[in-house]
């Protein structure tokens, strides 16, 4: 009875249940951070109480959690990333919407620099306010379709890799997304080799 929540102080602490509210939303739709899928804890700095870790579903989804434990701010804190493409801050748990201070990376897109850090190639500058977590969340590179051959750029050796494709009736074939390598993919390839890669 004594570790009961008492809901009279919800209004008081508004930003607070705020804050487990989006977590618990997050926790509940997200894939990657159910309770099931991997967990990979793979920056620990015991010197300043610092780690980060990855929650993620292969070809589905990753999130960062960056976290402090310490009493100290940790502004201009490196961290490697695992995956290419766009991170953002969706979660710190200093924001003022849940009662905080307003310290750290705000909500939002970061900077991702092609600077190694631990076994990545590349990591983001976050300001970690003491005692706080960021969660970041992982928005992959949109697929260039017509980039067939893999290399990140549209050259005439994607062609023959959509040749190949074809003849041997692969995946990179289907380039109108309807699940089968027929004739009408050399046209769809075409267009998407015109429209370019995003």
């Amino acid at each position: 009875e004594s570790n009961k929540i008492d809901w009279a102080h919800k209004t008081q602490y508004d930003g607070v249940v705020q804050f487990y509210t989006d977590l618990i939303g997050l926790r509940t739709t997200e894939p990657p951070l159910f309770a099931n899928s991997p967990l990979w804890a793979y920056h620990v700095n015991e010197t300043l109480d610092v780690m980060a870790f990855e929650r993620y579903v292969d070809g589905g989804g990753s999130f960062v959690a960056a976290v402090n434990l310490s009493n100290s701010d940790r502004d201009g804190y490196h961290i490697g990333i695992p995956r290419d493409g766009d991170w953002r801050v969706i979660i710190n748990s200093d924001d003022t919407t849940y009662d905080g201070s307003g310290a750290g990376t705000p909500v939002g897109s970061v900077a991702i620099a092609q600077v190694a850090s631990g076994p990545h190639p590349r990591s983001v500058v976050l300001d970690l306010p003491a005692r706080s977590i960021l969660l970041l969340q992982h928005e992959p590179k949109p697929q260039c379709v017509a980039d067939t051959n893999g290399d990140g750029a549209l050259t005439a050796g994607d062609f023959n890799a959509w040749i190949l494709a074809f003849n041997s009736q692969s995946s990179a074939c289907d380039q109108n997304g309807d699940g089968a390598c027929l004739a009408n993919d050399f046209n769809a390839w075409i267009l998407n080799f015109n429209t370019g890669c995003p």
